[in-house]
C-alpha cells in the first residue's frame, strides 16, 4: 500500500511538471511572459534538471527587463549543460541590453561554435545581435564579417546590405558602401525613407558628393503619401527649391519635430520670417510640453539674433520639462544671454 501511494505521488509530481512546462511555454508564446515566468518557476522546484525551463524562464525574464534575474536563470542552466546555445544566447542577449558588449559578444561567440557549421534562424539572431555589439565597440571589421555571413543565408535581404554599407562607411570604403546600398535599393525597393537614410548616412562620413546623387534619385519618385511627401519636401529643401519644399510640406497631415524645423528655414530663406516663427509658434500651441522644440525655437532665433525673444521661449521649455530634458536649453540660454 506504501509503494503504491508512492508512485503515485511520483507519477502526479511528474505530471505536473510536463503541465507547468507546457502552460508556460502557453503563456509565453502569448506575451505573457509574467504568468509565463511563475510557470516555469514552478516546473524547475518540480524537476530542476530540465534546460530548456531555464531557457524560457530566462527569456520571460528578459522580455520583463529583469536582467539580473534573467542572467542568474542562464547561469543555472550552463550549470547543468555549458554547451546549450539556446543558454549562450540568452546571456549574451542580457548583456547587450545591460550595455556590456564585450560580454555580450563572448557568449554569443560560444552559441555560434556550440552551432558548428549550421546557421539557423538561431544562428542569425546572434550573428545580428554580435554585428550590432561589435558596432557598438567600434569592431567595424569585425561587424562587416558578421553581416557578410549573415548574407550568405539571407542573399535578399536588403537591411543586411544596408547596414553594411554603413559599416563600410566607418572603414572610409565609399565604393563598398555604395554597391551596397545600391544592392539594398534593388531589394528592398527604391523609396524616399531609403535614400534620405543613404544620404545621411553619406553626409556623415563627409561623402558629400555622393549624398547628392541620392538626392537626384530621390527626387524622381513620385510622392502619394504623408512620408513620401515629407522626405520629397526636406531633399527639395537641400536642393534650396524652398518654395517647392514649402508646397510638399503643406500636404502632411501633421508635422513632426524635423518637418516643423525645415519648413521654418524654408520660410527664412525666402524672406518670410513672420511666416516661419509662427510655424514654431503654432506647432508650440499644440505641443506645450515638448521641450526639443522649445529649443529648436530658440536655435532659430538666437541663428537671427532675436536673443530676447529666444530667451523667452528657451524660458518657456526649461519651465515645462524635468531637469533631466534641460541640458539643451540651459545651454542656449547662455548663449542668448550672451548674445
Amino acid at each position: 500500500m506504501i509503494t503504491l501511494l508512492a508512485l503515485c505521488l511520483l507519477l502526479f509530481s511528474s505530471c505536473n511538471h510536463k503541465n507547468y512546462s507546457k502552460l508556460g511555454l502557453e503563456e509565453y508564446e502569448g506575451g505573457n511572459y509574467r504568468g509565463a515566468s511563475e510557470y516555469f518557476q514552478a516546473a524547475i522546484s518540480n524537476d530542476s534538471t530540465t534546460v530548456d525551463n531555464y531557457v524560457y524562464l530566462g527569456m520571460s525574464y528578459l522580455a520583463l527587463e529583469q536582467y539580473e534575474e534573467a542572467k542568474k536563470t542562464f547561469q543555472l542552466g550552463m550549470n547543468l549543460d555549458s554547451s546549450e546555445k539556446m543558454l549562450a544566447r540568452g546571456l549574451g542577449l542580457v548583456y547587450y541590453y545591460q550595455d556590456d558588449y564585450k560580454k555580450a559578444i563572448e557568449y554569443f561567440n560560444k552559441g555560434l561554435s556550440e552551432a558548428g557549421i549550421r546557421i539557423g534562424k538561431t544562428e542569425c539572431d546572434m550573428l545580428m545581435y554580435r554585428a550590432k555589439a561589435q558596432t557598438q565597440l567600434g569592431q567595424y571589421k569585425d561587424a562587416t564579417d558578421s553581416y557578410t555571413t549573415l548574407l550568405k543565408v539571407n542573399a535578399e535581404d536588403g537591411n543586411l546590405y544596408y547596414n553594411r554599407g554603413c559599416l563600410w562607411l566607418e572603414l572610409d570604403k565609399i565604393k563598398e558602401a555604395k554597391k551596397d546600398f545600391s544592392r539594398a535599393i534593388e531589394l528592398e525597393g527604391a523609396t524616399y525613407q531609403l535614400y534620405w537614410n543613404i544620404y545621411q548616412s553619406l553626409i556623415n562620413h563627409n561623402a558629400n558628393d555622393e549624398a547628392k546623387e541620392y538626392t537626384k534619385l530621390a527626387l524622381e519618385l513620385p510622392a502619394n503619401e504623408d512620408e513620401s511627401h515629407k522626405y520629397r519636401a526636406l531633399f527639395l529643401y537641400l536642393e534650396e527649391d524652398y518654395k517647392s519644399a514649402i508646397a510638399e510640406f503643406k500636404k502632411l497631415k501633421e508635422l513632426d519635430l524635423q518637418s516643423i524645423t525645415s519648413l521654418a528655414y524654408c520660410y527664412k530663406a525666402c524672406g518670410e520670417m513672420d511666416r516661419a516663427n509662427a510655424v514654431f509658434e503654432n506647432a508650440l500651441k499644440e505641443n506645450k510640453k515638448n521641450v526639443s522644440l522649445y529649443n529648436k525655437y530658440g536655435v532659430f532665433l538666437i541663428e537671427n539674433e532675436q536673443f530676447n525673444q529666444a530667451i523667452k521661449w528657451l524660458m518657456k521649455g526649461k519651465s515645462v520639462s524635468s531637469d533631466s530634458d534641460t541640458k539643451d536649453v540651459e545651454y542656449n540660454l547662455i548663449i542668448a544671454y550672451e548674445g
